[in-house]
């Protein structure tokens, strides 16, 4: 029967565990995304190299990050944004390397500006909320699991 209950509490915290590896994920995404408009405004000022190849460098450099596979499908036509991802958010993220590489210098620089602006507000966002949400979604599960085991006695 102990090991009933144990199995029930890890369960939970189990749960937990992933709700919050979601929040860090998404922070994660944001933050990969922000370094890599960052890049690419560097490379619109010095570098002129184009889009498929900055992002092609940016895999390179980070091929792990749920971004880096989500850029990769982009440049493939195949567009899946990650399931931790709101349906506006996904849209703004789509949206965005939708307006890349697809005009004059002066005219990309202020759309990677303006991009950048929002993604650190989803960075900034994210963060906040990883800070908030992360260590409670595992003590809610333990707590969930306790009650759990409590009400099966």
């Amino acid at each position: 029967m102990i090991i009933l209950y144990m199995s029930v509490v890890f369960g939970c915290v189990y749960l937990g565990v992933m709700a919050s590896k979601k929040l860090q994920e998404r922070q994660s995404f944001f933050e990969d995304m922000r370094d890599f408009l960052s890049g690419y405004l560097t490379n619109i000022s010095f570098l002129q190299n184009e889009f498929k190849m900055v992002v092609n460098d940016y895999v390179r450099f980070k091929p792990e990050a749920d971004f880096s596979r989500f850029l990769l499908s982009y440049i493939e036509g195949v567009i899946s944004p990650p399931d931790f991802l709101t349906a506006k958010e996904q849209s703004e993220v789509v949206t965005i390397l939708k307006s890349l590489g697809k005009q004059d210098e002066e005219s990309e620089r202020k759309v990677v500006e303006s991009s950048l602006n929002l993604i650190k507000v989803r960075v900034d966002m994210a963060t906040i909320r990883t800070q908030k949400y992360s260590s409670f979604s595992v003590k809610l599960g333990l707590l969930v699991g306790v009650l759990l085991v409590i009400l099966l006695l």
